[in-house]
């Protein structure tokens, strides 16, 4: 199966006091399916991680979940 991330779910799996954490981080660990999303969610979500405190966690993030663990961005025009 094939799901779309949208940068709710993004951001609210790094981030623990977001009221869908628990959702997003659940949902994580029990789905084997392909993730795709665009890259304006991309730019999204790190323009939410943008603050100096976060820039690791949106750098980890884009390496792990969007250039190893198998994230499609789409190309949307």
């Amino acid at each position: 199966m094939i799901v779309f991330g949208d940068a709710l779910y993004f951001l609210a799996l790094v981030n623990p006091r977001d009221q869908h954490h628990s959702a997003a981080k659940d949902f994580a660990r029990g789905y084997r399916g392909k993730i795709v999303t665009t890259r304006w969610i991309l730019a999204e979500v790190c323009d939410g991680l943008s603050a100096v405190a976060n820039r690791a966690i949106a750098s980890a993030l884009v390496d792990h979940h969007f250039e190893q663990a198998g994230f499609t961005p789409l190309l949307v025009e």
